[in-house]
């Protein structure tokens, strides 16, 4: 269950709730308190949490009046589950699910935006005098070009929790999600679906499509993992990093510079989104010597 899986659960259950007309006042808590019913049914599983808990905090900061800061409600997410349970802590899937989407927060969206701003297909054209598929294809290099910067930020955050927990360096990993994150979320959204539908006592023969279109392409992105890691052997590789608890020295290192890019990031030149990676080099051959 990951925290992409409770977002649509989410979305989902705030769609169908408006489609029955609940007062906006209701609606959010309402779509909270189903969501949570939903991830206590996954047992509480750091990623599901750590979803609900920022939707949680976004739509609280909302309702209050405050500014929606993802980031912030990322953080209040992480400090009401340690004081639930400080064990997690030491959990790798807990480190690894904040930490990702730390960092996309605070690299992998200012690149998309900048990927927007450089590679805008059809900048000079007005949106009205464009064609139908020329349309879907600005719709599509945006999509690709949003799902590169995304999967470049969980790796630059993953890379070094991953060699020490799993002794995994998978390079090829940031061109895989290319594909993988798109079918991704179509498994989701197909499995959300056949669950709602079974819940509304929907006739079989209209779930079963859903659970084709789910188990037909998962079965499709382990096998294009399995091929890739043959294919491309040399940018999937076992590792071992050579001193102890380098995955999170170097977490919070970059965690640390992340924040001080971010606030420069104003007005800065295309080689200012290299510096992260630079450091993140440096960290991660000093975790080999």
């Amino acid at each position: 269950i990951s925290g992409l899986h409770v977002a649509l659960v989410g979305g989902i259950l705030f769609l169908l709730l408006r489609t029955c007309r609940v007062s906006a006042r209701l609606l959010p808590w309402a779509v909270l308190a189903l969501l949570f019913m939903y991830v206590a049914v996954t047992g509480f599983a750091p990623s599901a949490l750590r979803a609900f808990l920022m939707i949680a905090f976004i739509w609280g900061a909302y309702w209050a009046g405050r500014p929606n800061d993802g980031l912030v409600g990322l953080v209040m997410s992480a400090v009401c589950i340690l004081i639930w349970d400080p064990s997690f802590i030491g959990n790798t899937g807990f480190q690894l699910s904040y930490a990702v989407v730390a960092s996309i927060f605070l690299y992998g969206l200012p690149l998309a935006k900048f990927f927007d701003r450089r590679f805008q297909p059809y900048r000079d054209i007005p949106a009205s005098s464009l064609s139908w598929a020329r349309r879907l294809w600005a719709r599509v290099q945006r999509g690709l070009w949003g799902t590169l910067a995304i999967s470049l930020s969980a790796f630059l955050l993953s890379t070094p929790l991953c060699a020490e927990a799993f002794g995994t360096f998978a390079l090829g990993s940031v061109a895989l999600n290319l594909l993988l994150v798109p079918a991704a979320g179509v498994v989701l959204g197909a499995g959300v679906l056949s669950l709602l539908l079974g819940l509304l006592h929907t006739p079989v023969w209209l779930i079963v499509p859903f659970n084709a279109v789910g188990i037909a392409l998962t079965q499709a992105m382990a096998w294009l993992t399995q091929k890739a890691q043959q294919w491309l052997a040399f940018l999937f590789h076992e590792t071992q990093v050579s001193w102890n608890y380098f995955g999170a020295i170097c977490t919070l290192i970059l965690l640390g510079a992340l924040v001080l890019w971010r606030e420069r990031l104003d007005g800065q030149k295309p080689s200012y989104y290299l510096l992260p990676f630079g450091l993140w080099g440096f960290l991660i051959s000093m975790g080999y010597l």
